[in-house]
């Protein structure tokens, strides 16, 4: 194994949106987003002293909306 494979892992995908295209044509949408609370709940139970818990939490929400917003638009253009 090289010592780039036994490295920790440093980074955590809060949320993702990913939007493919099938050989037929169509497209497909996937949205991976953390839930706000099931979040919030992991932080404070790691380090409930974090200062950084809250913003990151209500970035959560906002992200989660836009995603959602962005998800009922596409079909809108894809017509």
């Amino acid at each position: 194994m090289s010592p780039l494979q036994n490295q920790k892992k440093t980074r955590a995908i809060l949320a993702q949106l990913t939007v493919e295209l099938s050989q037929d044509g169509k497209v497909y949408l996937e949205n991976q987003t953390l839930d706000p609370k099931l979040f919030r709940q992991a932080m404070d139970n790691w380090n409930d002293t974090y200062e950084g818990t809250l913003t990151l939490t209500n970035l959560l929400h906002e992200l989660k909306r836009e995603i959602d917003l962005l998800q009922d638009k596409i079909p809108l253009f894809l017509k």
